[in-house]
Parts: structure tokens; sequence; C-alpha cells
């Protein structure tokens, strides 16, 4: 899904509704492709948070956009990276990942995401069926269900 076209603000949320209802990122990368495919993905789609890694296509980690040009922008990171397999740089970028259900609801997912680490607050959540959640959606869901519920109680 193209998210970066879905305005946050036209989703019809309620104090029930799950990830699923939010725009999710359907954007993965096998983790044999070269670094430089990352580089192009996020030039190509700079609202992006992060992509899912994949073997075989089965889910093996998410690298956030803020990571991967942290990384990638110290001194010869870029060089030795550019052109080496995605799965040489994430050895060296891995991270815990929040892994939900598209089922979850937007008020529980919230809290998790909120419980982290504060290093990882604001990392993209992974959503089963290799789907990716901009943390900012979730904090905007749940906003609007806390307005929701304010105006019908």
């Amino acid at each position: 899904m193209d998210v970066s076209t879905q305005r946050l603000d036209q989703l019809n949320l309620k104090l029930s509704s799950v990830l699923g209802d939010l725009p999710l990122w359907d954007t993965s990368l096998e983790v044999s492709y070269l670094s430089n495919s990352l580089i192009k993905l996020f030039d190509n789609e700079p609202l992006m948070p992060g992509v899912i890694l994949t073997k075989n296509n089965d889910c093996v980690g998410m690298i956030s956009r803020c990571r991967f040009f942290e990384f990638m922008s110290r001194p010869y990171s870029l060089a030795l990276f550019n052109e080496r397999a995605i799965e040489n740089l994430y050895d060296f970028v891995k991270s815990d990942i929040l892994i939900m259900g598209a089922d979850t609801k937007v008020v529980d997912a919230t809290q998790q995401t909120l419980s982290r680490n504060s290093e990882f607050v604001y990392k993209p959540i992974v959503v089963t069926g290799n789907k990716l959640l901009d943390i900012g959606a979730v904090t905007f869901g749940k906003l609007k269900n806390t307005c929701i519920d304010a105006c019908t109680t």
C-alpha cells in the first residue's frame, strides 16, 4: 500500500480500531539485495519509515529509515556497505523490533510501543504479514480515539 497519499485525518477510527485499520507500508527487501537498494527505496518513498527485511519471504528483521541513514552517514560506512548485501549491513544495525498482529487494538499497541526502551519508542512496528506501521500513525490513531471518546461521553 502506498500510504504516502493516504491522509490519516480521513480515517474513520473508533475505540475498537485495530492496527490493520491504519495505513500500513507493504515494503520488504530480501537481505541478499545490495545495500544501495535501500538508498534507492528510501529516496523514492520519502515518508516510508523503514523496510522489512526478508529471507525467502520470511521476516528476519526491520531497519528503520532513521537508523539506516544514521549508520550510513558514519565515516566509511557508505563505502563499506553500499555494494554489499543488506545482510552484512544488518549485522551492524539490527536492534529489537516490535511485532504485533493486525488485530491488535490501537490503544494496546500505543501502550506497548510507548513502554519500549526510549531508544526504540519511535521505531516502526512490524505488523504480521510483512507490513510496517509508522509509530506516528499509532500515536495519531490513539489521539483520535481519545478525542472520539471524550466527545461521546
